[in-house]
């Protein structure tokens, strides 16, 4: 993730470049021939990958039996369930990430090529914070990570907004780019690592198509929510639901989330008989 990230910040500033020189038509349209042909070297070389083949194959199961029992194992599961919903806020949240740059672009007046630095101020901040957010997932646990995720997206909205106050301009909206990069990290790492640390090994599957499903209809509904709120009120009012949906969702998590490996740390060890 992190060489990604790295290659990601010599193509946003590749970016920056086309877009300075050839202005925003051809720039644009040179920036998504590179894109494509990265895009197609990355597909041959997943293709020429092989999985290995698993150590033991669990018996498959009927797509109707093992859907009837989604809804039992969310009562059952507390902390699935708060996670669950945690999930679905934090991904709400992450909607307003696209419009940090049009809003950065329009209220500072700033050329294509002046906006798109920022691109490379938040895929440099989301390199940092991969490297970061291993950390602290190895040594305090993912629960972690997805707190921190949820403080740094909603703190970028925050201080999206403070912008607009006397004192505000570049440097404090590469701040905000800089916290939503670190936030942006935090989310994507802990959505797949968090889940993980919660289910049983035998139901890892079943937890892992669990979350991704239920995140779906946050996925893909909230940007046309923010979309929509951006058309009628303009960008501080998706930066303040955005920073409100962050918070409330950082409570749940820490709430609603018990962190597996703390409990399993805080169990007494069994004493053996004499």
């Amino acid at each position: 993730a992190a060489l990604g990230g790295l290659l990601g910040v010599g193509g946003g500033a590749g970016a920056a470049a086309l877009l300075q020189r050839y202005g925003w038509s051809r720039g644009s349209a040179l920036c998504f021939a590179c894109t494509f042909c990265c895009l197609v070297v990355s597909f041959v070389c997943i293709a020429l990958g092989r999985e290995p083949a698993p150590a033991r194959v669990a018996p498959p199961q009927r797509r109707a039996a093992a859907w009837r029992r989604w809804p039992a194992l969310i009562r059952r599961d507390r902390n699935l369930r708060g996670y669950l919903v945690a999930l679905g806020l934090l991904t709400c949240a992450g909607a307003a990430a696209p419009f940090y740059v049009v809003d950065a672009a329009q209220s500072l007046r700033l050329s294509d090529a002046a906006a798109s630095r920022y691109a490379v101020v938040l895929l440099a901040a989301t390199t940092l914070g991969n490297v970061l957010w291993g950390y602290v997932g190895d040594h305090g646990g993912h629960k972690r990570v997805l707190l921190g995720g949820a403080f740094g997206t909603g703190l970028a909205a925050l201080t999206a907004l403070a912008t607009r106050a006397p004192g505000g301009g570049v440097l404090v909206y590469g701040a905000a780019f800089l916290l939503l990069g670190l936030g942006t990290s935090g989310l994507q790492l802990s959505a797949f690592t968090v889940i993980i640390d919660l289910a049983p090994e035998a139901q890892r599957p079943t937890y892992v198509g669990l979350a991704t499903m239920a995140q779906a209809p946050f996925a893909v509904g909230a940007p046309l929510v923010a979309a929509l709120l951006a058309d009628r009120g303009g960008y501080p009012p998706v930066f303040a639901a955005a920073a409100a949906l962050a918070l409330v969702g950082l409570v749940v998590a820490r709430r609603g989330v018990r962190d597996p490996r703390r409990a399993t740390a805080a169990r007494p060890a069994p004493v053996e008989a004499p």
